[in-house]
Order: C-alpha cells, then sequence, then structure tokens
C-alpha cells in the first residue's frame, strides 16, 4: 500500500510540475505578444483634420485659431515596423522612418533629405491624435483622425 501512495504522490507531484511550466509559458508567450500600447495605436492611416497654430501665445487650443484640413488629400500611414508612407489621393508621394521617445511620449519622423520633426504626443486614442510642436516661438497641434 506505502508503494502505491508512493508513487501517485509521485504522478501528482509530475502533473503540478508540468501544469506550472505550462501556465508559466502561457503567461511568458501572452505578455509578449501584446507589444507597445502607443505603437499599437499609432499604427494605421491618419488624416490630419485640423491644424491650430498658438496665434495669441497663451499656449492653449484656441477654436479661433484652428485650421480645417478635413478637405485635404494627404493621410499618412505608420506601420508597426517602424515605417511609414505619406498617401496623396492613395497614392504613395513618400515614405519615412517613425520612433518614438522619451518614454512614448515623443514622436520623430525622419524623411530621407527633408531631416526630421519631433512632436509631443499631446494625446492619442484608437481614433484621435493630437501632436504638439513646441519648437517654434509658439505652440502648434496638430489634430489626426483614424481612418
Amino acid at each position: 500500500m506505502t508503494t502505491f501512495i508512493k508513487t501517485s504522490f509521485m504522478k501528482v507531484l509530475k502533473l503540478l510540475f508540468f501544469a506550472c511550466i505550462a501556465i508559466l509559458l502561457y503567461t511568458t508567450c501572452k505578455k509578449s505578444s501584446i507589444g507597445n500600447p502607443v505603437a499599437d495605436k499609432l499604427a494605421g492611416k491618419w488624416k490630419n483634420t485640423y491644424f491650430i497654430a498658438d496665434a495669441n501665445g497663451n499656449h492653449i487650443r484656441d477654436t479661433h485659431d484652428a485650421i480645417d484640413t478635413i478637405n485635404s488629400p494627404y493621410i499618412t500611414e505608420y506601420y508597426p515596423n517602424g515605417t511609414g508612407a505619406y498617401l496623396l489621393n492613395g497614392v504613395s508621394a513618400g515614405t519615412f522612418t517613425w520612433q518614438l521617445l522619451d518614454n512614448n511620449t515623443y514622436l520623430k519622423v525622419s524623411t530621407t533629405g527633408s531631416g526630421s520633426v519631433t512632436q509631443h504626443i499631446d494625446s492619442l486614442t484608437a481614433t484621435i491624435m493630437v501632436l504638439k510642436d513646441t519648437t517654434g516661438i509658439s505652440y502648434a497641434w496638430q489634430i489626426f483622425a483614424k481612418q
């Protein structure tokens, strides 16, 4: 009887051991497939809907400073691999590389021959992106809608 108990106990221990390994592997694989949530939101096609220049220098997005760009034929597409394309009426009008900086709070876009632009990610949801440029004399914002 004692041999039976020892054998059963060893089988239970092996089963628990393999169950723990399976759980560990499942959670590790699941975490690695999530990726960067900011980059995941950024990936896709974006249309610039408004440009706002801080004309009065108060560092606030005033509606009277907004320029409607919704009818612009340009779309900016960010690919998950850190590259992207400017589309004009659906046709590529240029390519770029992009990267997230400073703990995903800044977006740097680099174009061959034109240099690079780094903008603060003021807000980013699944449908709206607001980029703020603070490199000039005053602030400027670009508001994009996900397509």
